[in-house]
């Protein structure tokens, strides 16, 4: 780790793994040490004058140590995000274009496709994954016979209005349910499920991100991790023995392009998704099942993978997203025309995206207005209207203070004012040390950014005055109490 002096100090650290990438296609790849790749591209992102890189060195079962490597990037300027050395050789991350055409009637050697009969499987969270999409997609054709396996956290039925979709499509349709959390439990759905047939394919939906999957690094708590721990690491280790003794053709795992370019508040969801994609990596290189692992890009109605642009989520999503027609249609074209492991799906250049987020080195202090005079408020279409309480002039003054903004009227946008994602995380940490509640950074990015609907949130959390009063009361009781009663009150 290195450091420049300066008013604004910047960080240079270099993170080592062994066996984080896939690198030969036949190396060991750990999943877990894949993991720490995601908080080295979120770091830099939340907080760019830490620069953040990776390092990965051979595997511990690959006895060719690269002589000086890892010294000689350590020293190294302006190193790129992510390095891997592999005996003598240095390989840089990079991304390859694949041309996916309309689906052959004949498939690609080495590639699966979907056949238009036979019995597919989606298995996983159909209200915050893909799972719906494709299972209705699937129904079309009712020559297939389509099982749906809802297994989410917390446990949920597959919705109803989905079955009817499904049966609507001509598909036969069989619902089930298991449970994430019970050993057994998904291989005991998947031998249900194939109860009237063999298994021709397996779909995993995966949550896409929500308040439980993600925080900004300041406010991410042990129970953000567990929930992706759940929710995609045991989900899949439970899961995939049971399909690899049913022997489909494929099985589709639902990963996310956060695995590719991080994303602001997206730590845990990231390192989760890089743990997906090591592990599909293992899995495609060493089974008879043909693996894959999909890094989608954000979909129609989910603003919730991507990082964002310096005037809120929404504006530099849009577009980007990809509706349920694309979805499907890439599905189909990635499982007939490529090979097992793992494939990016960006509608856009994703060189040029990697370029703008992802860095290995400290990065210019994101400035938090981009007006001249850095205090007057701005010429917006909401008239100014004063805070009219004290809730709404706490709020109003943190923004003040964040935004260089010398008046913030209670109906203001947080994003009109200047605000972005990394003062949006500033804001929260601010928020909750002002007010004794839990407020969430996607209530500021996506749901009521002005000062009367984030004061509504909190007034809606905040004690009742009978409660503080009898808090205080209590507070006063615990203060008057000796050294000796305190004592005896822990002892009894």
């Amino acid at each position: 780790m290195t450091a420049q002096s300066g008013s604004t100090m910047a960080v240079q650290i270099s993170v080592v793994t062994r066996g984080a990438c896939e690198v030969l296609g036949y190396e060991t790849v750990d999943p877990w040490q894949a993991v720490v790749h995601g908080l080295c591209q979120v770091t830099n992102q939340e907080h760019p004058q830490l620069g953040c890189r990776l390092i990965d060195l051979p595997p511990a079962t690959d006895p060719r140590e690269p002589d000086g490597a890892l010294w000689a990037e350590l020293r190294a300027a302006d190193a790129p995000p992510v390095v891997a050395w592999r005996g003598r050789h240095r390989w840089q991350l990079d991304y390859h274009t694949l041309s996916l055409p309309p689906v052959p009637a004949r498939r690609t050697a080495g590639a699966p496709g979907i056949r238009k009969a036979g019995t597919y499987v989606v298995i996983g969270d159909f209200t915050r994954g893909l799972g719906g999409i494709w299972a209705r997609a699937l129904a079309r054709d009712p020559a297939r016979r389509l099982v749906l396996i809802a297994a989410s956290v917390p446990p949920a039925p597959v919705p109803p209005e989905l079955i009817d979709q499904c049966r609507a499509g001509g598909a036969t349709l069989v619902a089930l349910e298991a449970d994430i959390d019970a050993a057994g439990s998904l291989r005991a759905a998947l031998d249900a499920a194939a109860e009237g047939g063999p298994i021709d394919g397996v779909f995993c939906s995966t949550p896409t991100t929500n308040e439980h999957a993600a925080a900004p690094l300041s406010l991410l708590q042990p129970a953000h991790w567990h929930y992706n721990r759940r929710t995609k690491i045991r989900f899949l280790q439970q899961l995939a023995p049971a399909i690899e003794s049913h022997a489909p053709a494929f099985c589709c795992v639902q990963a996310s392009l956060s695995s590719v370019l991080g994303g602001i508040g997206l730590a845990p969801y990231a390192a989760a998704n890089h743990w997906v994609d090591a592990f599909v990596a293992a899995q495609a290189a060493s089974s008879a099942v043909a693996w894959y692992a999909v890094n989608w890009d954000t979909a129609t109605g989910d603003a919730a993978d991507m990082p964002s642009g310096s005037h809120g989520r929404g504006a530099s999503l849009a577009e980007f997203a990809l509706t349920p027609d694309d979805i499907w249609t890439l599905t189909e074209r990635i499982l007939a025309l490529t090979a097992p492991g793992v494939v990016a799906v960006s509608k856009a250049d994703l060189r040029v995206r990697r370029d703008q987020w992802v860095h290995g080195t400290p990065q210019p202090r994101v400035d938090s207005t981009t007006r001249g005079d850095g205090y007057g408020r701005p010429d917006l279409t909401t008239a100014y209207l004063a805070p009219r309480n004290d809730i709404e002039r706490t709020i109003a003054d943190i923004w003040q203070d964040l935004l260089r903004v010398d008046r913030v009227g209670v109906h203001d946008s947080f994003f009109d004012l200047g605000g972005h994602s990394l003062l949006a995380i500033q804001a929260i940490g601010r928020l909750r040390q002002a007010f004794p509640v839990h407020l969430e950074l996607r209530e500021l990015l996506d749901g009521t950014p002005t000062v009367a609907g984030i004061a509504t949130l909190v007034a809606a959390q905040l004690p009742d005055a009978g409660q503080m009063d009898a808090m205080a009361a209590l507070l006063a009781e615990v203060q008057s109490l000796s050294n000796d009663d305190i004592e005896r009150q822990l002892t009894e």
